[in-house]
């Protein structure tokens, strides 16, 4: 299956989408904070990454931003979860919040499909 890393600064928000994914077979780590989450995918070079927008030391948005330049990172795919209507970040996907364990974990498992598809 795949690594995903969940960066979330709610720590129950995080651990119920962490264990979501984790009955599905997938290895994950999880974060609460965007400077955290960039080392973690720095270090791991997931498959996936589901980024919260808000969080403290480095929003989503600036985890993108920094990845970008990150050659091995630019592989990992994006999940944002944001509270606005739209996403300004060149992203694999964005999901509005709020959203369920069970959205989350059909739409990483499309993204892995179409990366298996590639």
């Amino acid at each position: 299956m795949a690594t995903i890393v969940i960066a979330d600064d709610d720590p129950d928000a995080a651990d119920l989408v962490a264990y979501a994914f984790e009955e599905a077979g997938h290895t994950v780590r999880t974060v609460l904070d965007g400077a955290s989450a960039l080392r973690l995918i720095t270090e791991l070079e997931p498959d996936v990454a589901v980024l919260d927008q808000n969080m403290p030391k480095m929003t989503g948005t600036e985890v993108v931003s920094a990845m970008r330049t990150h050659r091995p990172a630019l592989a990992t795919r994006i999940l944002m979860i944001t509270g606005r209507s739209h996403c300004e970040m060149t992203v694999d996907r964005f999901l509005i919040k709020p959203v369920t364990p069970r959205q989350l974990t059909l739409v990483v498992a499309d993204m892995l499909r179409e990366s298996a598809d590639r």
